[in-house]
C-alpha cells in the first residue's frame, strides 16, 4: 500500500518491522533483504532516529548470525547516533543493548560499565520504570557473572519494587542471582 502511495518513509518503516519479524523468527537472510531494500530508500535529510531503528536491526541480526564484533560494532555506532538525536530514550535502547551484548560475549568489566553508567543516569534523568527494570535487571545478572553477589542483590532490592510495578520480573536473572547465593 505504502509503495502505491509512494510513501518512502513508510516504506522504509514498514520494512523495518519486517525485517524485526524475520530476526525473531531466526530468519536471517529474509531479514537482510528487508534491511537492504529500507537502506536503499534511506536518505540523508531523513531524521537519525529513523536510521537508528535501522542500525539496531543490523546489530541484532548480526548477533543472531554469531558475527558478534561486527555487533558490538554497530551497538557502538547506534550508541553514538543516538546520542546525537538528543533522544533520550533511543540512547536507553541503545546503551541498554549494548551492555546486553557485552554480557553475552565480553568483556564482562566493560559490560558492568555500561550498565552502571546507564543505571546512573536513569536515576538523574527522565525514564520510565520499565527502562530502570530492565537494565537494572541485565546489571543484576552481569555483577552475578562477575562473581558480585553481594552488589547484585543490592541491584536485585532496588529492581524488585520497579518490576512488581511493571508486572516484568526478569526471571532468568532472579534464577542466576538466587544460584549464585546458592538459593536453588
Amino acid at each position: 500500500l505504502y509503495r502505491e502511495l509512494d510513501k518512502p518513509r513508510r516504506i522504509y518503516s514498514a520494512l523495518i518491522q519486517l525485517a524485526k519479524h524475520r530476526t525473531a523468527r531466526g530468519e536471517i537472510e529474509a531479514a537482510r533483504r528487508a534491511t537492504d531494500e529500507a537502506r536503499a530508500l534511506e536518505r540523508p535529510q531523513w531524521p537519525a532516529m529513523l536510521r537508528t531503528h535501522l542500525l539496531r536491526l543490523d546489530g541484532h541480526m548480526e548477533r543472531a548470525a554469531g558475527a558478534f564484533e561486527n555487533a558490538i560494532a554497530i551497538f557502538r555506532e547506534t550508541v553514538r547516533l543516538s546520542a546525537l538525536t538528543e533522544d533520550w530514550q533511543l540512547e536507553v535502547i541503545a546503551r541498554a543493548n549494548l551492555a546486553d551484548l557485552l554480557w553475552e560475549v565480553g568483556p564482562l568489566e566493560e559490560a558492568a560499565e555500561v550498565a552502571r553508567a546507564l543505571v546512573e543516569e536513569l536515576r538523574s534523568r527522565p525514564s520510565t520504570e520499565f527502562d530502570e527494570a530492565v537494565v537494572l535487571s541485565s546489571l543484576m545478572g552481569i555483577l552475578c557473572e562477575l562473581g558480585h553477589i553481594d552488589a547484585a542483590s543490592a541491584v536485585g532490592c532496588e529492581a524488585l519494587p520497579l518490576m512488581r510495578r511493571c508486572k516484568t520480573y526478569y526471571l532468568e536473572e532472579w534464577a542466576y542471582l538466587f544460584w549464585c547465593r546458592g538459593q536453588t
